[in-house]
């Protein structure tokens, strides 16, 4: 057998718990991260993944097991992946494979991209591969609509035109221009003589041909009406129309004709804005962001690499550095109140862009992520994040708007007010639109001053900004074909006032000088008011996503699905693109359809929220579900119903609970059991969050408990010290005092001889007398035992003194040898007042080694227990104490012949705050002090007490050599 020391085994247990918890931490990183890991061997087959890359790639850990990434991806993109692969295996570098195409197990296309490094084994030989892989489909996307937006917007460019059409009155096509062919998709011959249905589906074709009803019926014009069209290609069309009758010579209404506008990208646009919190992203990158972990006060705990380069540290000086150093003053004050409020309320920062200081003084803007770090018992000891550099991110974003800026500019100027100025700000044109947008007709706007078309500040603003421009045309500063923007408040004919946005330019006469201002004003006080219910509206989504564990739901009036959040999707097992407009009748049977039917029509006839309870659906896979939903009607701004939004609960386990319970007494009563333990167990925790409380009371009066044992300390030896000195004094004389007197008293016996040898005489008889008459020998006597007793008194003083001396030690926490029985002599000095007057004491100290305790705060657990027995009594009675050995520990008892302890307070004797003195004559905390100090040295206190005879309290302490 061998035997490993104790010092070994302890220091290996050490390194395995520091290797747990490093595997723990490690092991909590990878399942967080929205990014898939994996590692492959060298012929690309995966031996580890986390979670998210089966998300990803849509397959389970099973399936995972040993698959080859050849087996998601085409031939090509194979050839790609082993070259980089490859590359990496020859120089030993990391690198990252961007923008390849892969098949999930769904057959659905994606792409990915991902930062691979080698991966060694223990002596340093290649064996694999490791790596993040991150999906950037709809980044992808994203970026392709954005480049087709800005090819449309060159187009546009070089031919400008709006839509023009007309109908006849069944709605066929008679004639339309090149754009409004060409945005629709079809050439004039596919669609002259074809009815509006070419380009509309069943349920769009009713909501396009309603304004034209409502145009026939009262003659009134179409004002830019939206309305969704299909392109030949399968494309969604949004365009705004206006449209008005077209009559005979006899004014019989025979058709339509209108101008039509494409609005898809602004409307794409808007969507955009909602979504601008980007709360989806948070999927990290392994290389290019960085981790990061911070204590409570900010300062760094760890940390990777990207991190370190991130802020241009290196790890030695990232190292317990504080997050304020990178910070100005405004960031710091900022993200300090996002991170208190994540403190506070528990729910993580999702994504928060913030600046940042490197240690070269360049500034870089990164978005942060955060999360609470708690304890094993869930105490916050910490926060945990991913570090994203954005810089360049907001650059290039900043470049497209600027791009798809410039490119709408000509788009819209067909569709607004186009005008133009000469120099001394006199109208010179403006298109026939001013009449339907502002009021005024040509004839009138040509008329007016820049001064009667615009509010006095919008007139300042305006001429300052051609003040500005002007500016910088003399010093050559700018491009002369540029544009500049300005937003104006342009005065109605009706007295009141329109916001428009002015997209303007110089324009020059044939010697290139500037001749006047061009410019097309775009109506956008409907836009602020949509930006505004935007904002709220995202607010409003954002919280719900965020906070919502249920799955939430908005229906329009037919049941079809139109917003709901990743917990729908999950439930129901259909992907967002597939559950968009999805009606609630295709994944429920006949009588759970009709049931939901029910409750959604009595929740639009009565307004009242409702209920389905526990209803069937059918996942997408085929499998069946229990679903329990709260519904309430949707309203819009101006209180119109226009659908329901609800919360769905997945119930699928609790209905199978009960149909089992229903077939199984036995497991009726399992399950009432499970439901009693769980009551209990909310019980405890219940009970345990007092006791917690109680604790902190306990705390707190013990601190202000051991600060008054420190104040006392403290007086003591105060008083200690101002007595000493005059009670030495009086002892010392007393002494001699004593000694004097003695001399007098051998001189008085030495004189009384003497007298009485002599021959009386009148004088001697006289003093005999008189002598007798005082009692001067009974004075004598009586000043010499009066002189013993002050000595005896002055010594009781002086061990008093001593004792408080020894007491008033408060800074004395030496853990030391000591002898227990000079402790409880000690402490008798300290309580003898009020012990003397109330009993004999009996003290049977035996003979016991010293042993390394606290002896103040021993000491103090004697006092407690000394004054709890003078006071148990209440006539005249006894305390006895005594000490011995036994077993290794030393045994100290303190009896009384007091009042008892009852029954029913035994059990609480101990309990901090528990007291059977008067209100005013004890806190309760003397036992529960004294007890917890006897734990501390790892002993124990124990009691037996026999009501209305007295009480006996033994502690016991260990000997410690």
């Amino acid at each position: 057998m061998v035997f490993i020391p104790e010092r070994r085994k302890k220091s290996r247990r050490q390194s395995d718990e520091a290797l747990r918890k490093s595997e723990e931490k490690y092991r909590t990183i990878l399942e967080n991260i929205n990014e898939g890991y994996y590692e492959i061997d060298l012929a690309g087959n995966f031996t580890f993944f986390n979670e998210s890359l089966c998300r990803i790639l849509g397959y389970t850990r099973k399936e995972m097991s040993g698959i080859n990434y050849r087996n998601y991806t085409d031939r090509e993109t194979a050839e790609r992946l082993f070259q980089g692969f490859n590359e990496i295996y020859r120089t030993g570098m990391p690198a990252k494979i961007v923008d390849y195409e892969i098949t999930r197990k769904d057959k659905t296309k994606a792409f990915m991209e991902t930062s691979v490094s080698l991966l060694k084994d223990s002596s340093g030989r290649a064996v694999g591969f490791r790596g993040l892989v991150r999906d950037v489909t709809e980044y992808k996307k994203s970026r392709e609509e954005l480049r087709k937006s800005e090819q449309r917007y060159k187009g546009i460019l070089e031919s400008i035109s709006e839509g023009y059409f007309e109908l006849d009155l069944e709605g066929n096509y008679i004639f339309a221009n090149e754009a409004n062919c060409r945005y629709l998709g079809y050439t004039k011959e596919e669609l002259i003589g074809k009815s509006y249905r070419i380009h509309t589906t069943k349920e769009s074709a009713e909501k396009f041909i309603k304004p034209y009803r409502e145009l026939y019926k009262t003659g009134k014009p179409i004002e830019a009406v939206e309305l969704e069209s299909i392109t030949k290609d399968g494309r969604k069309l949004i365009h705004e129309t206006y449209a008005s009758l077209i009559r005979d010579d006899a004014g019989r209404p025979i058709g339509f004709r209108g101008v039509s506008r494409d609005i898809t990208a602004r409307k794409n646009m808007e969507e955009d804005l909602r979504r601008s919190e980007e709360k989806y992203r948070t999927i990290l990158e392994s290389i290019d962001d960085g981790y990061y972990e911070i204590d409570l006060e900010g300062n760094y705990t760890f940390f990777n690499d990207a991190e370190t380069r991130n802020l241009g540290y290196s790890k030695e000086e990232m190292t317990g550095m504080d997050s304020r150093k990178y910070q100005d003053e405004e960031t710091y004050k900022r993200t300090r109140k996002a991170f208190i409020d994540l403190y506070r309320t528990g729910i993580p920062i999702k994504s928060l862009e913030m600046e940042a200081i490197r240690k070269d003084g360049t500034r870089v803007f990164n978005e942060i992520s955060a999360s609470l770090i708690t304890d094993k018992e869930g105490k916050p000891i910490g926060f945990r994040g991913i570090t994203r550099n954005i810089s360049e991110r907001r650059k290039a974003e900043e470049a497209l708007r600027e791009s798809e800026r410039k490119y709408r500019f000509l788009m819209e100027a067909m569709t607004d007010i186009v005008w133009t100025l000469d120099m001394d700000f006199k109208p010179l044109y403006v298109s026939s639109s001013i009449e339907k947008v502002l009021g005024f007709s040509m004839e009138e706007r040509l008329r007016q001053d820049l001064k009667d078309m615009v509010t006095p500040d919008s007139y300042a603003n305006m001429t300052n900004k051609f003040a500005w421009e002007l500016e910088i045309e003399k010093k050559q500063q700018a491009d002369s074909e540029r544009t500049f923007t300005l937003e104006v408040e342009y005065y109605h004919k009706d007295g009141g006032t329109r916001w428009f946005e002015n997209i303007m330019h110089w324009f020059r006469d044939r010697e290139g000088k500037i001749a006047g201002i061009h410019g097309v004003s775009r109506d956008i006080t409907e836009r602020k008011r949509v930006e505004e219910d935007l904002r709220r509206s995202e607010e409003r989504y954002r919280t719900i996503l965020d906070e919502m564990e249920e799955g939430y739901f908005e229906l329009d009036l037919a049941g079809n699905a139109v917003f709901f959040n990743d917990s729908v999707c999950r439930i129901l097992g259909y992907p967002p693109e597939e559950l968009l407009g999805i009606n609630y009748k295709e994944y429920t049977d006949g009588e759970n359809a009709r049931k939901c039917l029910r409750i959604y029509n009595e929740i639009y006839r009565t307004g009242n929220p409702g209920k389905v309870q526990g209803y069937e659906i059918i996942r997408r896979d085929g499998t069946k579900g229990y679903l329990e939903t709260s519904a309430s009607l949707q309203k819009d701004s101006s209180g119109k119903i226009i659908g329901f939004r609800g919360i769905s609960r997945d119930v699928t386990e609790r209905k199978h609970a009960e149909e089992a319970l229903k077939r199984n007494h036995d497991e009726l009563i399992r399950k009432n059991i499970e439901i009693e333990e769980s009551r209990k167990n909310v019980q405890i925790a219940l009970e345990r969050l007092g006791a917690a409380y109680e604790e902190l009371k306990v705390s707190q009066a013990k601190i202000l408990q051991q600060e008054k044992m420190a104040s006392i300390g403290q007086l003591a030896a105060g008083v200690a010290h101002e007595i000493n000195n005059p009670v030495s004094f009086i002892a010392s004389n007393l002494n001699t005092l004593d000694k004097y007197l003695y001399r007098l008293v051998k001189f008085s016996q030495v004189q009384t001889e003497i007298i009485k040898k002599l021959q009386a005489s009148d004088a001697i008889r006289k003093m005999e007398k008189k002598r007798k008459e005082l009692k001067i020998d009974y004075i004598v006597e009586d000043i010499r035992k009066m002189v013993q007793e002050l000595l005896d008194g002055t010594n009781r003083v002086q061990k008093i003194v001593q004792s408080l001396k020894r007491f008033s030690r408060v800074d004395d926490v030496d853990y030391k040898n000591s002898d227990i029985n000079e402790c409880l002599e000690q402490s008798i000095n300290i309580v003898w007042n009020e012990i003397k007057h109330k009993a004999a004491l009996v003290k049977e100290y035996g003979e016991i080694p010293f042993t390394k305790c606290f002896p103040q705060q021993l000491s103090q657990v004697f006092i407690n227990l000394l004054l709890n027995a003078a006071q148990a009594i209440t006539e005249k009675g006894e305390i006895k104490i005594k000490t011995w050995e036994r077993d290794k520990e030393i045994w100290i008892s303190v009896s009384d012949t007091g009042v008892g302890i009852s029954p029913d307070n035994m059990v609480k004797i101990f309990e901090p705050f528990f007291t059977t003195k008067e209100v005013g004559k004890g806190t309760g905390l003397g036992l529960s002090i004294s007890y917890e100090i006897v734990q501390r040295h790892g002993g124990d206190i124990s009691f037996e007490s026999e009501e209305g005879k007295g009480t006996t309290f033994i502690v016991r302490i260990p000997i410690v050599s």
